[in-house]
């Protein structure tokens, strides 16, 4: 009677009011007595309370309001589904709420492999997808163990609608330890495609900037990039790893709480407390007593790793990969590489290379902004290389939209032990995704041919994944795709000089791969004669200096293997040059205008200060001696200056008024952009800015004289300040000088890369 009587007092709407207040207490009480309370969706968006619970992510209210639950309904409640079909648990997953995730499983562990959203991701691969990867072991956890062991057991899963799997989503987030964690556990993933015929390393070649060679770093950088030592990634899931809350929170406890910027003090500590203890060892005890210290060091580290799950050998990859081998595999082989007593020693050096690189002015911030780059790099390679080892042979059918797997793959996603009905909608969910993955049966999608991996890394530029793959299957060289391009084609079109240079040392290819033309008939000299689009591939600014580098690239491609090799005319009967012309015409008109406006500004000042010049060279400050027709201020250094400095800014403000009206009366015709008209402006620009620092000199040395009596040693300090506009203004223009000076002396263009989104 009671239970009936809250139902008839249930009041939705103060429902959601006193959740939306913060006053739990009064939500927690009407959730117990009611269950409409527990099943009512109390917002717009269809959450429910423990949807809004969760979101607060406060694990003691989630755990008040399961505890609430009645016998036999919580897979139905924890089955309700929000206005995006998202169910409590894919709020938790998303959020990365591992303690909350943990107390939804005991629950009902099935929601882990069965409830799916709108599009169709199960809890586990939302957590994958955000990166969370805590969350993504305690979902990991309520997967039946059997299903990771067994060959063709189903693992729909780790999909979503459109075909992309848990390890898709982790690469296209570039989240590369959990990628390396889900490669250890689903190695099937690998060979997975998505609707587009994409695998995760499909994904991974159309992310440049996580490799080096996509990476653009100054000079200091560089150095601080190779100095900095980045361990690999080791994978530290066990299974249950998170059943005990408690010796988690006292883990954590025990750990030393301090800032970022006091880490590198509190490793140097530890270095130097190691090496002091390892001397003072030695002297007194002898070398038993070293072993007996790195055992009993050894030992402390298995126990701590063993608190958190981890493997009982260090979590340090770089010991690992020196001591026992495969970071992947994590299976220890007997001969080690270094000996044990060196990686004290290791440690001692990365942290004097950090001081060293801190007092050669980089910087701290500079260096973990170094740091993250190389550690993102590495950790990209790793993955590429896991990928390579767990690929399948070099056999590429034209699966396209179709995932690389048989048919009961996705058939009955839980057939081990049946689950209690969760939620109707649940079950719809699943068997709807189980449809759409099928071999095509209840969806019909058409086959496109997709370019394979390699094809992909070739055009954009990842260096490191076209060697990793000539180097594991050599085959790949002879891929190509739909239009018949192949790795040469697809580099020259995409302007990747840094992967035709690596295929042009590859001697033994050069017949088979450089000869080869695309249906339309275009060899690599026709693509590289014709336009690369909006896009800006090279890395300078200016209309005018890109034509520059496409003539560069132009004539690069030409001259590395003679024209021989180059069919002469495409299909339609035309030859490379008459393509660069047609292709470039747009760029030679936006070329010719930049040309035109920065050699006009140009030129005034250069007649200003020509101008001015002519005038103060005219003039003898002091005036002359009557009898001897000699300047009287002659000999003194002053005037000495401003004699010189003045006949010095007349010629140079001069030449370059003749340099910028030679640019302006250029004709712009293609070649004029190889050499002539940007050597011009470059020789413009310097005689420009030497011209005014001399006529800056001029003006100071004849000031001096009017000013000596008066401020005789402070004049100085007057005359820096007045070359300080002048020295802001070539601090402006120097990134354009310096450009024009690169674009000029390189004989190969440089690519520059930005961000893809697939």
């Amino acid at each position: 009677m009671a239970q009936i009587k809250h139902e008839e007092n249930f009041d939705s709407k103060a429902l959601f009011r006193d959740a939306m207040d913060g006053k739990w207490a009064d939500v927690i009480e009407m959730y117990a007595n009611s269950r409409l309370a527990r099943e009512t969706k109390v917002t717009r968006t269809k959450h429910t309370v423990l949807h809004l619970a969760v979101s607060t992510e406060d694990e003691t209210l989630v755990k008040k309001l399961l505890n609430a639950f009645k016998e036999g309904e919580a897979p139905h409640i924890l089955g309700l589904k929000n206005e995006d079909g998202d169910t409590p648990l894919h709020v938790a997953a998303a959020l990365g709420l591992e303690s909350i995730c943990k107390l939804l499983t005991e629950k009902c562990r099935e929601l882990v492999v069965c409830a799916r959203n709108k599009a169709k991701e199960t809890p586990l691969y939302i957590a994958a997808h955000h990166g969370k990867k805590k969350a993504f072991f305690v979902l990991q956890d309520c997967v039946p163990e059997t299903w990771l062991s067994e060959e063709n057991h189903p693992i729909s899963f780790c999909r979503r609608g459109d075909g992309n799997t848990i390890l898709h989503a982790a690469v296209h987030g570039e989240y590369f330890d959990l990628a390396v964690e889900i490669i250890t556990l689903y190695p099937r993933l690998v060979n997975f495609n998505n609707e587009k015929g994409q695998s995760a390393l499909h994904l991974l070649a159309n992310k440049p900037l996580v490799f080096k060679s996509g990476s653009k770093m100054r000079l200091l950088h560089k150095l601080c990039y190779a100095c900095i030592i980045v361990d690999p990634i080791e994978p530290k899931y066990k299974r249950n790893v998170y059943t005990s809350k408690l010796n988690e929170r006292m883990n954590e406890d025990n750990e030393i709480k301090a800032p970022d910027n006091y880490s590198t003090c509190i490793e140097l500590f530890r270095g130097m407390s190691h090496v002091y203890h390892l001397i003072i060892a030695s002297f007194i005890f002898g070398e038993r007593s070293i072993k007996n210290c790195y055992a009993q060091n050894k030992r402390q580290r298995s126990k701590n790793n063993n608190r958190h799950g981890l493997h009982a050998h260090s979590s340090k990859d770089f010991e690992r990969d020196a001591e026992y081998g495969n970071p992947i595999d994590g299976e220890a082989s007997k001969k080690r590489i270094l000996p044990e007593n060196y990686m004290t020693g290791y440690h001692f050096l990365k942290i004097v290379i950090k001081f060293l690189l801190i007092v050669l002015g980089i910087g701290i911030r500079g260096i973990e902004t170094v740091k993250r780059k190389k550690t993102k790099h590495r950790r990209a390679c790793q993955v590429m290389d896991a990928l390579m080892e767990h690929a399948s042979n070099w056999e590429y059918e034209a699966d396209g939209k179709t995932p690389n797997y048989n048919k009961r793959q996705d058939e009955g996603a839980i057939d081990a032990s049946k689950p209690p009905d969760v939620e109707s909608s649940i079950n719809t969910s699943e068997s709807s995704t189980t449809n759409s993955l099928n071999n095509g049966e209840e969806k019909e999608v058409e086959e496109p041919a997709g370019d394979t991996p390699i094809l992909v890394a070739a055009k954009k530029g990842v260096l490191e994944m076209v060697k990793n793959i000539l180097e594991t299957f050599p085959v790949a060289v002879q891929d190509f795709d739909s239009n018949h391009k192949n790795i040469i084609l697809l580099s020259v079109e995409h302007r990747q000089p840094q992967i035709y240079n690596f295929m042009l040392k590859q001697k033994s290819m050069r017949e088979s791969i450089f000869g080869m033309v695309d249906k339309d008939g275009n060899s690599a000299l026709h693509l590289a004669a014709g336009s690369a689009g909006n896009s800006h591939p090279w890395s300078i600014p200016g209309a005018a200096l890109q034509m520059q580098w496409e003539i560069k690239w132009y004539k690069f491609v030409k001259n590395s293997i003679g024209l021989s090799f180059f069919k002469q005319q495409n299909n339609k009967e035309q030859t490379a040059w008459e393509i660069f012309t047609e292709a470039h015409a747009k760029l030679i008109e936006e070329g010719g205008k930049w040309l035109t406006n920065t050699s006009q500004s140009c030129s005034v000042v250069a007649a200003l200060i020509a101008t001015v010049a002519f005038s103060s060279a005219t003039t003898v400050p002091g005036g002359v001696n009557q009898s001897s027709g000699f300047p009287i201020l002659q000999g003194r250094p002053a005037f000495d200056v401003f004699a010189i400095s003045a006949l010095v800014a007349l010629c140079f403000s001069v030449t370059s008024l003749i340099l910028f009206l030679s640019i302006l009366t250029s004709r712009y015709q293609e070649m004029d952009f190889d050499r002539n008209l940007p050597a011009k402006l470059l020789m413009g620009l310097t005689t420009l800015f030497m011209s005014i620092g001399a006529m800056l000199v001029s003006f100071c040395a004849g000031h001096f004289f009017v000013m000596e009596d008066k401020l005789k040693y402070g004049v100085l300090p007057i005359y820096i300040v007045t070359f300080l506009p002048v020295t802001l203004f070539a601090l402006s223009q120097f990134p354009l000088y310096v450009d024009l000076l690169r674009a000029v002396i390189a004989d190969v263009p440089e690519r520059t890369y930005k961000s893809i989104t697939v």
